[in-house]
This record gives structure tokens, C-alpha cells and sequence, in this order.
């Protein structure tokens, strides 16, 4: 109710540091971003819940029966909840549409990758793992 009268009204939102992965580098470089506010909006926060549902509840149902769906989601994650997401794939799954998901136990929302790998390095890597029957 509130998202909808007044949108633009701050909200914390706070994602712990040692929530968005095991490194504590990276755990350090969130914490000090600036472009990671702890904040968002009544209407952005209320839009993300209500739109997550909906996906799982009914918007599934129009997934394009064309195009094949992958989704990679760290089980450790506490940010996101990967049950939702295998629900997802498993509703688009029932609709005829080739449907996988890929679950990485103990990963969380971001997955962490020697920072000496170059980007393609990087790529190559979750490619692999993810690939992996």
C-alpha cells in the first residue's frame, strides 16, 4: 500500500557483507562500495516482492515454449531463495518447455572466482561448473 502512494520513500534494505559470499575480500569491497546503498524504495522493494511471487504463482504460465531456460542458483544463498527458483523451472518445465536447474550447494547470491583470473578465465570457469552433470 505504501509502495503505491508514496513510491520514492526510502526503505533500508541492508545485505549483510558476509551474506553475498565466503571471501572476505570481496565481503570488504561490498561493504565499501558507495554504488551499494543499503537502501531502495517502498515501491522498488514492494514491486521486487510482489513480482517474485507473481513468477511463481501465475506469470510462469508465459514463459515462450521456444525458448529453453537455465537457471544457476547458489543453495546457500541468503539473499535469494533457491526453492522459489527451482519452482520456477519446474511450473516452465510442465509447460513442454526444456527446463534445467542447476543448484551449487553452499554457494551464495555471488559467486567468488580467484581475483587473478582474467575475465574470459572467469567465464570459462562458471561455464564448466556449471556444465558439470
Amino acid at each position: 500500500m505504501i509502495g503505491k502512494i508514496a513510491p520514492n520513500l526510502p526503505i533500508n534494505a541492508k545485505v549483510k557483507p558476509e551474506d553475498t559470499c565466503r571471501d572476505p575480500l570481496v565481503q570488504k569491497a561490498y561493504a565499501q562500495d558507495k554504488l551499494c546503498k543499503q537502501q531502495g524504495s517502498f515501491g522498488g522493494v514492494g514491486s521486487m516482492l510482489v513480482g517474485g511471487e507473481g513468477l511463481c504463482k501465475e506469470d510462469w504460465k508465459r514463459w515462450p515454449k521456444d525458448t529453453p531456460l537455465l537457471i544457476a542458483h547458489g543453495e546457500g544463498d541468503k539473499v535469494t531463495d533457491h526453492k522459489a527458483s527451482e519452482e520456477f523451472v519446474r511450473n516452465v518445465g510442465g509447460l513442454g518447455v526444456k527446463a534445467e536447474y542447476k543448484g551449487f550447494p553452499g554457494f551464495y547470491v555471488r559467486t567468488s572466482l580467484p581475483p587473478s583470473l582474467s575475465y574470459l578465465g572467469r567465464a570459462n570457469l562458471m561455464s564448466e561448473r556449471m556444465w558439470v552433470a
